[in-house]
């Protein structure tokens, strides 16, 4: 099966977790969205949802830092 959506992250590469970061995740929704039956405030509550629940662990987020393609699969699996 395809992926619906890939998001490249390099530690503040590509996005930036600052002052931009969530220009660039409305802008990854409105791509996201003209291809999908969602609406951009809910594809965007769940993006932020998740984020919030992982990276606001202490100890996901010392874990994750390390090891990107291990946040991917976990985060991945509960959908």
């Amino acid at each position: 099966m395809k992926p619906k959506l890939i998001v490249f992250d390099l530690d503040d590469t590509l996005m930036a977790f600052g002052v931009v970061v969530e220009e660039a995740w409305d802008e990854a929704a409105d791509t996201f969205i003209k291809k999908h039956d969602i609406s951009k405030d809910v594809l965007l509550e769940k993006i932020s949802n998740m984020r919030k629940k992982y990276w606001n662990d202490p100890e996901k987020h010392k874990i994750g830092k390390r090891n990107m393609i291990d946040v991917q699969e976990k985060l991945s699996n509960r959908h």
